[in-house]
């Protein structure tokens, strides 16, 4: 028999392990506290045992139920208190007031006749309505498993309504994401708060959760910490953690989920061919439910993840063909690429000093190298010439602002919209002076007065077919005298302001 000892000392450490169902008494006769204590001492449903409260008055009974401190499952309760109906009300109190419809409330009279059980069972809400004469342990446990099993369905129904709203709202924040680490950041918020299907307990443990994606060309690591977010991008794995690498590089040639308490590595091939991988490290074992609720989540971060990369390698093919347009545009004038590179962090600097938003910085950052593509149809022969152009020259040169706009024009993209009114305005003049609008003060747009000063400054610091490079003192100060004339007066004092900033991006990008 030592295995059938083994056996009660291992459901006893289960019991004692389990929090136990928490159980309402409202009675004013000690008696039956005594006996229905007596007669389910031994009663366990699930692993779990019972935890009894005691009320002997409705009032006792609201005070305990009032406080929202207790949970319980069932409540027992006789139907004469310090009323007729007290019990009755209570009941109503329960349902209406407290809001409760998950606690199975029994009903036990010792007077059947005073509250008839058809019209109790229908008006008041309750699960059971027994005479007190009915006792006898085998009627309690009874009625206590049938009650326990519908407290349990209605509270596992409402945890995973709770986990639908909370997987809707995780999904719905993660796809929200613009950026990488914008994502990044979302999706360490959610895996923070995600919970299981059970008692709402947190399920995933942050630090040691990874997300990696596969292609032909990159592996990207995000991996998780309990403050913030990492991302590297690896030829390999090897960085990781031995037990995690392990059981991902087997997830990759299984093309299959691979699961090794406590790590969950779900895997996805996506429609474009990469592979993503979810490796999430849980705080218990997961029940299947858990897992049904992980792979969705999964599925949804991972195709939002896709979408980000793809977002990414569009607006980084934005960037590079965008700069390798402009560069063009500089080289048939024999101006270097660093001329280009300078002219977007110049205007990104003098964005950010605006106060323009991240994302008004980055795009004129990517479009004021883009202010002379209409030089594309201007002749070599006067693009290049070194002495003075003639009238009728500089006629054809200046064509090259109207030029820039018309190639540029009604794309219906942002960026290109933005990079069409500098290729037209970066010419113009705040008194009303400048080409080919004479469009003057806040008629220019702003990108285009942006542009207008520091194509200027880059142009006088730069040798040209021309002349030769000027002292970035002298510089200065002709944008200093062109204030209010030439160029917005606030644009030139916010560059006077910071002087040495402009001179730093001059001598990083050399010629």
């Amino acid at each position: 028999m030592d295995w059938l000892k083994k056996t009660d000392s291992a459901e006893q450490k289960q019991k004692v392990l389990l929090n136990p169902w928490k159980i309402l008494i409202v009675d004013d006769d000690d008696q039956i506290h005594l006996i229905t204590r007596q007669a389910l001492k031994r009663f366990v449903f699930q692993g779990r045992q019972l935890d009894f409260y005691s009320a002997y008055t409705a009032a006792e009974a609201r005070t305990l139920l009032g406080s929202g401190e207790q949970n319980f499952a069932v409540i027992l309760l006789v139907v004469v208190l310090e009323e007729d109906n007290s019990g009755l009300l209570l009941a109503d109190y329960i349902r209406h007031e407290c809001g409760n419809s998950y606690s199975r409330i029994i009903l036990r009279t010792g007077q059947p006749g005073v509250a008839p059980e058809y019209s109790v069972v229908r008006d008041y809400d309750i699960d059971a309505y027994k005479n007190k004469t009915e006792l006898k342990q085998s009627d309690l446990e009874a009625v206590f498993y049938t009650s326990l099993r519908s407290y349990r369905d209605i509270n596992s129904l409402q945890a995973q309504r709770r986990n639908i709203e909370q997987l809707v709202q995780s999904i719905t924040s993660i796809s929200s994401a613009h950026d990488l680490p914008e994502f990044a950041s979302c999706l360490l918020s959610q895996i923070e708060g995600f919970t299981g299907t059970e008692h709402g307990r947190l399920l995933l443990e942050p630090s040691g959760s990874y997300t990696i994606s596969k292609d032909s060309q990159r592996t990207r690591v995000l991996a998780m910490t309990p403050s913030n977010v990492e991302i590297s991008q690896n030829e390999d794995l090897t960085g990781l953690e031995s037990k995690v690498h392990n059981l991902i590089s087997s997830s990759l040639k299984k093309h299959s989920d691979v699961k090794e308490y406590p790590y969950y590595i779900h895997y996805q091939k996506t429609q474009r061919e990469n592979e993503i991988i979810m490796a999430l490290k849980s705080r218990e074992s997961l029940s299947p439910e858990d897992e049904k609720l992980l792979n969705l989540f999964s599925d949804n971060v991972s195709l939002s993840y896709e979408n980000l990369m793809l977002h990414d390698e569009i607006q980084e093919s934005q960037h590079l063909l965008i700069g390798l347009l402009g560069g063009a545009m500089e080289s048939r004038s024999k101006e270097t690429g660093s001329h280009v590179r300078r002219v977007g962090n110049y205007a990104a600097l003098l964005a950010g000093l605006l106060g323009k938003t991240e994302d008004y910085i980055e795009r004129i950052r990517m479009t004021a190298p883009l202010h002379d593509v209409g030089k594309v149809g201007t002749p070599d022969a006067i693009l290049n010439k070194p002495g003075s152009l003639t009238a009728e020259e500089w006629t054809i040169m200046k064509e090259h602002a109207a030029e820039g706009y018309e190639i540029l024009k009604d794309t219906g993209n942002p960026i290109i919209e933005m990079a069409a009114g500098i290729a037209l305005d970066h010419h113009e003049r705040w008194d009303g002076g400048g080409y080919p609008n004479g469009k003057k003060e806040h008629e220019i747009s702003e990108a285009g007065q942006i542009v207008c000063l520091i194509d200027v400054l880059d142009a006088m610091l730069s040798d040209r077919c021309y002349k030769k490079a000027w002292p970035f003192d002298k510089v200065a100060e002709i944008i200093r005298e062109g204030a209010g004339t030439q160029f917005n007066p606030e644009l030139v004092a916010l560059f006077l302001d910071h002087q040495s900033q402009f001179l730093d991006i001059f001598k990083q990008n050399p010629d």
